[in-house]
C-alpha cells in the first residue's frame, strides 16, 4: 500500500476535515477589502510563486517586476551578496497594488493566499486570521471549496519550499547582486524593495 500524499507531507487531516473545520467556524467575505491594505491585521507582504506571477502577468500585460518584489527578508551571505526566498506583491498607497475602488482587479487569477485567506495550513492544523467575515454561516458546498483550495495551496507551496532548498543547498551564491531563489531557479536583482 502506496502512503498518500498526505501522510508523506506529516498532514493529520483531509479535505473533509477542514471543510467540517471551516463550516464549524464559519465565514462569509464581507468585501471590506481589510485583507488587501495594510491595517494591522494581516501581514503586509504577499507571498507569490512564479506560476501566480506569470498568471498575473497574462491577465495583466504587467512585466515581471511591475508586479512584485523580492520577498523583504534579506540574507547577507558572509562571501558578499544577499539572498531572499521567493517573491510578493508590490504595494502602492498601503494596499495591494492591484485593489482598484476598493475591489480585486485581479480577482480571477488572484493568488492562493488570497483566494483562501482567511485559512492557511500551517503543518498540522488550520490557522485562522483576524477577519470581518468570520463566525457567519457558510454553505458546505462552499466550505468544501475554499478547504479544497487549502489542500491545493499547501501542497503547491510545499512543493515550491522544497525547490528552493534544493537550489539554495545545490548551487552557492556567489553575486554581488541580490538573489531571489525561488521555485524556478536563482535570478540575480538589483536591490530594489519599492
Amino acid at each position: 500500500m502506496n502512503p498518500s500524499e498526505n501522510e508523506l507531507l506529516g498532514i493529520k487531516f483531509t479535505t473533509e476535515f477542514i471543510c467540517n473545520e471551516v463550516q464549524k467556524i464559519g465565514f462569509s467575505c464581507k468585501g471590506c477589502a481589510d485583507c488587501c491594505r495594510d491595517n494591522g491585521n494581516i501581514e503586509e507582504t504577499i507571498f507569490v510563486g512564479p506560476e501566480e506571477i506569470r498568471d498575473i502577468a497574462s491577465f495583466t500585460k504587467l512585466e515581471w517586476d511591475e508586479i512584485v518584489t523580492p520577498f523583504p527578508e534579506i540574507i547577507k551571505i558572509p562571501e558578499g551578496g544577499s539572498v531572499t526566498f521567493g517573491w510578493s506583491l508590490k504595494r502602492k498607497d498601503g494596499a495591494c497594488l492591484f485593489l482598484v475602488e476598493n475591489r480585486c482587479s485581479i480577482y480571477e487569477v488572484r493568488p492562493r493566499i488570497c483566494a483562501t485567506y482567511p485559512f492557511m495550513i500551517d503543518e498540522d492544523h488550520l490557522v485562522i486570521f483576524p477577519c470581518n467575515g468570520l463566525t457567519y454561516p457558510i454553505e458546505r458546498n462552499d466550505a468544501l471549496e475554499i478547504s479544497e483550495r487549502l489542500m491545493d495551496r499547501f501542497y503547491k507551496e510545499n512543493k515550491e519550499d522544497k525547490k528552493m532548498q534544493e537550489y539554495y543547498l545545490l548551487k552557492p551564491v556567489y553575486s554581488e547582486k541580490l538573489c531571489v531563489i525561488d521555485s524556478e531557479g536563482i535570478k540575480e536583482r538589483e536591490l530594489w524593495l519599492n
